[in-house]
């Protein structure tokens, strides 16, 4: 048997704590699905890409990489695939109307069986396991599917490009030879762009003067000065994370005012961003203490290296900070002002400059294996993760319905809910970040909008529910 192929984990994949994650993908779909037809299009999927079929290991620097079997066999499978049949309607499905819902671990366990790892410990400790793992749980309904896969191999976008890959697969069951799918970037693209992390302090001091994002690396004494805080404002103050679907039209309310009045252009993700940073506020006290808002780019599209045809499905996010602004200030703003904010951020450092100093900071702080820091150690954040960029609810499953169930229900095969997880179940303070989990589309009964996951002190909840409520007066 031949040995298997060793591919290098690029270090700026590495960081602390992706490389210890999962990405859980959980998505809702109307009707009931047939698991063979997902399980074969899957197949031919790997096939087409053999790196998904790797295996993640150490190597004897303690830094990961991926072991990809010269061939796949039931012995050492390319995946672990995994279905569940229950005849009666999905019991635990998230409501647009409710706009508050229990938070997403209340029914991860509905797209993933108990073997189903949680995080990259439990993956390696099931030997040579594949990293790939999907669910397919069918009710009388709807179908749960869920596509589990390390955070340190592909980020939200680039499991966006497999599962669109896998959906025009399921699309044409009898004919996926014909698919074409596009080339991957393989290697690391990135591993050129960047600058040497300064040596000195002069060095560093004329760097961070030329940097317009307060990214940055502590050091011990900073560290423990940032945690010692952030443990005791959390441990003090019980929190609860929920899921909460915000409908579009208060998002484009929110765009055309904050357009109408400033005659600038904003994004929907910028509004969500804003609101989320609005909602988050109702947990701090009104103090003079700096906020920085941070919120992930994609490099993707950006820079020359990851701007050609082929498609990359690595990891290319990094963040962006606004400039911080005292907690009571920041409350006094208008969520319109907050999203100008945001958009300025983006176009002032999503520059090639710009960003190859971010890139230059994260890869140290990967090298470091230390936690991302956004501002000087005395300040404090909130960060924002969005998945919306991945077009979760633009998927199309029907091609893998049962003969006739389209022309029995128009809407089946359409994804109704997507959402997941990318953390350790062990993590607190949930109320100092919150991800922005997909859009979806609206029908007759129910609003488009979006799901979103927001942590809170559980002292807040009792305003927000009320301000949230507001939605639909």
């Amino acid at each position: 048997m031949a040995p298997d192929k060793i591919l290098p984990i690029p270090l700026m994949e590495q960081s602390n704590p992706v490389y210890d994650l999962l990405i859980d993908s959980c998505m809702i779909i109307e009707g009931q699905l047939q698991p063979n037809v997902l399980r074969d299009a899957l197949t031919e999927l790997v096939n087409r890409w053999p790196i998904l079929g790797s295996r993640v290991a150490r190597n004897k620097k303690n830094r990961f990489e991926l072991h990809l079997p010269d061939d796949f066999s039931d012995a050492r499978p390319p995946f672990v695939f995994s279905e569940a049949h229950s005849d009666i309607p999905y019991p635990s499905m998230p409501s647009r109307k409710a706009h508050i819902n229990p938070e997403m671990s209340t029914i991860l366990d509905d797209f993933r069986i108990p073997s189903t790892p949680r995080i990259v410990p439990d993956l390696l400790k099931q030997k040579d396991a594949p990293m790939l793992h999907v669910h397919v749980h069918c009710f009388a309904d709807v179908t749960c599917v869920g596509f589990h896969i390390p955070h340190l191999f592909c980020d939200v976008p680039g499991l966006a490009v497999i599962l669109r890959a896998w959906c025009s697969l399921i699309a044409s069951p009898g004919d996926m030879q014909s698919v074409v799918l596009p080339s991957l970037l393989e290697g690391d693209p990135i591993k050129d762009f960047g600058e040497p992390y300064p040596k000195t302090k002069a060095e560093l001091k004329l760097f961070r003067k030329n940097m317009l994002s307060s990214f940055t690396v502590w050091g011990m004494i900073d560290t423990i000065k940032y945690y010692a805080r952030w443990l005791s404002d959390i441990m003090t103050n019980k929190e609860e994370c929920r899921l909460l679907f915000i409908p579009k039209s208060v998002i484009t309310r929110l765009r055309d005012e904050t357009m109408g009045e400033k005659e600038q252009w904003v994004s929907e993700n910028d509004v969500v961003t804003a609101l989320l940073t609005k909602l988050h506020l109702f947990n701090r006290e009104p103090t003079k203490q700096p906020l920085t808002l941070a919120f992930t780019a994609n490099l993707r599209g950006q820079i020359p290296a990851l701007s050609g045809p082929d498609v990359f499905i690595r990891n290319a996010l990094i963040p962006l900070c606004a400039p911080s602004v005292p907690i009571r200030e920041i409350q006094s703003m208008s969520i319109s002002e907050i999203a100008l904010d945001i958009r300025r951020t983006i176009v002032a450092q999503r520059t090639p400059d710009q960003l190859s100093k971010t890139v230059t900071v994260f890869r140290e702080m990967c090298r470091r294996r230390i936690f991302p820091c956004y501002h000087p150690a005395t300040e404090t954040n909130f960060y924002v993760t969005s998945w919306a960029v991945a077009k979760w609810g633009e998927l199309d499953f029907s091609g893998a319905l049962a003969e006739g169930a389209k022309e029995q229900n128009s809407k089946a095969g359409r994804v109704l809910f997507a959402g997941g997880a990318s953390s350790n179940p062990s993590f607190i303070g949930r109320s100092r970040w919150s991800i922005v989990l997909s859009k979806v589309a609206g029908d007759d009964e129910d609003e488009a909008g979006y799901w979103c996951e927001l942590g809170a002190r559980l002292s807040a909840w009792p305003e927000l529910e009320k301000y949230v409520a507001a939605w639909s007066a």
